[in-house]
């Protein structure tokens, strides 16, 4: 559910569809540049508004998204990257940003506009939706807007590499309370998603490392097609090929299933040395950083490995109270005595990815990872809970059962794990 304004009508129908409306608030900000907005006839709402949803939504757990649009006339990187450090810093639980493409029909197609703003466009492949109809290929495409006199293409696979980021974090909860914790420390989230997707190559980084990026930045390339025919012979030729649709490009979940499960061994130390480089020392504990750190690393559920619970951890962080605050707060509000908190599953949870294992257990390990990320719903069950060690599992699945916990990541859209593999991805693509 989606509205423009925010009213009374607009919050009695958000509450009203609890889990249903599984994105909670949605402010559909698209851009806010201002001659953006005026060249495509939109008037967002002002930030006094925002600012008083996201408080509306925080009081009643439910999450707040916006959704952003790279590639509109008069948008830049620059002004891009400044709507997101703005969106992060007014609180939204989830950032969408979507590559513009165009469809027929709509103004921005039109010859005359395409010329003004020097468009230029690729087609890429939408999902696997193909197929042969009378002996004719048929199959759904997008027209993406790769550059125009605002943007190069350079500065759109960036925002790509920004996207995937933007997807694992704020969509899929990877490292969350890492990542809290770098925006905590006053440094600019964007900047860093921005280094780590481009380090620096004079650098002495894993080698693993360099191949994660290198492997996300080739396969936003090569999933853009010049020209029609050349996607429709690539289409054809792999529907014949295999007498079914091919594996879809689906490339924000895959990268996201290889930095939750199969990059793990460099992850915290490149992690850690970026923050080391863009914080302020003096704004840094290193015994902090280096908890946040492994509690962020063990909260993921080895899925091949299942265990109902990842140990302990003696900490100041109420990490609960920081989450439940929506991370709004500064985290020094929410230290305070060592307290002994235990990492489990509830017993529901256990139960569903005991049954995703055993069912997906004949995949590839690659296979294995990315249809967990896409079928486990909702991704918190991806993710151990934090319980004090005085409270038992019989007692938090008590409290389950008579609470529908709300919360972005916590959210259901009502879709329980699938026990049967979806179309796998082609990492290539």
């Amino acid at each position: 559910y989606s509205d423009k304004r925010f009213t009374e009508t607009s919050k009695r129908v958000v509450e009203a569809l609890g889990d249903i409306n599984k994105d909670g608030l949605v402010f559909s900000l698209q851009s806010d540049h201002p001659e953006t907005l005026l060249a495509i006839n939109r008037k967002n709402l002002p930030d006094d508004t925002i600012r008083e949803g996201v408080e509306w939504a925080k009081a009643r757990n439910i999450p707040v998204t916006t959704e952003l649009i790279f590639g509109l006339p008069h948008e830049s990187y620059e002004s891009a990257v400044q709507l997101l450090e703005k969106s992060v810093q007014q609180g939204f639980d989830s950032i969408m940003l979507h590559n513009l493409f165009l469809m027929e029909g709509i103004e921005l197609n039109r010859d005359s506009q395409r010329a003004l703003h020097q468009m230029k466009t690729k087609y890429r492949l939408l999902g696997s939706n193909y197929t042969i109809l009378d002996g004719e290929l048929v199959f759904e495409y997008e027209l993406v807007v790769t550059e125009n006199k605002y943007f190069n293409f350079e500065e759109f696979v960036k925002v790509r590499c920004l996207n995937v980021m933007l997807f694992a974090v704020f969509q899929g909860s990877f490292y969350k309370y890492f990542f809290q914790y770098v925006k905590s420390r006053g440094v600019s989230l964007i900047s860093f998603f921005e280094r780590f997707m481009d380090p620096d190559r004079s650098e002495p980084w894993p080698a693993e490392y360099l191949e994660f990026v290198d492997d996300f930045r080739e396969a936003c390339v090569s999933e853009l097609y010049d020209d029609l025919e050349t996607l429709g012979a690539e289409v054809d030729r792999v529907y014949r090929l295999r007498n079914d649709v091919g594996e879809p490009g689906r490339l924000n979940p895959y990268f996201y299933s290889r930095l939750m499960y199969t990059e793990r061994g460099w992850l915290n130390s490149v992690l850690r040395s970026l923050l080391l480089s863009m914080a302020e020392e003096k704004a840094l504990d290193f015994a902090e950083v280096d908890e946040v750190l492994d509690v962020s690393g063990r909260l993921i559920i080895d899925l091949k490995e299942l265990r109902t619970s990842a140990g302990t951890i003696e900490t100041r962080i109420d990490y609960s109270a920081w989450k439940a605050d929506k991370f709004h707060g500064s985290l020094d509000e929410f230290k305070g005595e060592s307290r002994i908190m235990c990492l489990e599953m509830r017993n529901q949870q256990t139960n569903k990815l005991r049954s995703f294992a055993s069912a997906n257990a004949h995949l590839t390990e690659r296979d294995f990872y990315f249809v967990a990320v896409e079928t486990v719903f909702p991704r918190a069950d991806l993710f151990y809970r934090f319980l004090p060690e005085a409270r038992g599992q019989e007692s938090e699945d008590a409290k389950d059962s008579r609470v529908n916990a709300r919360g972005h990541d916590r959210w259901s859209d009502g879709i329980p794990a699938s026990i049967n593999a979806p179309t796998l991805v082609n990492p290539s693509r």
